[in-house]
């Protein structure tokens, strides 16, 4: 099984749309990309791996089954487009995400249902190294 039927399997299991995954070693696990400042939001569409101009290029190297998008600081804003792409209702985040960043993200995207869940433990399960 692929890495994006992993994903697409783990979406439908949890019931959700996407999940947007902002832990660095989590990041990496999944991605392979080794810089920091990233971010993953994953949709049943696709991969992407939210990065600052700093790390575009070596994003684009390391996590190859990801599109890569430089937020340019505006990480919610850039979250609520691509969510919108995908007309995604639910989202899983990780146990980590702050109350200001769900401000943020419920900000720009009202009417998605924002789930905080174990989602690293529960995917790593699913790509055991």
């Amino acid at each position: 099984m692929t890495e994006k039927m992993k994903i697409i399997d783990f979406l439908r299991e949890n019931q959700l749309d996407a999940i947007f995954v902002q832990k660095d070693e989590n990041c990496r696990y999944l991605s392979k990309f080794t810089g920091s400042d990233s971010y993953l939001l994953l949709t049943k569409e696709k991969l992407y791996l939210l990065t600052d101009s700093r790390y575009t290029e070596q994003a684009r190297k390391e996590a190859a089954d990801y599109t890569v998008v430089d937020y340019k600081g505006h990480l919610a804003e850039i979250v609520a487009k691509l969510a919108g792409e995908y007309h995604i209702k639910t989202m899983g985040v990780e146990t980590v995400f702050s109350y200001q960043m769900y401000l943020s993200f419920h900000e720009y995207m009202p009417n998605i249902d924002i789930r905080i869940q174990t989602i690293a433990e529960n995917l790593r399960k699913k790509f055991p190294v």
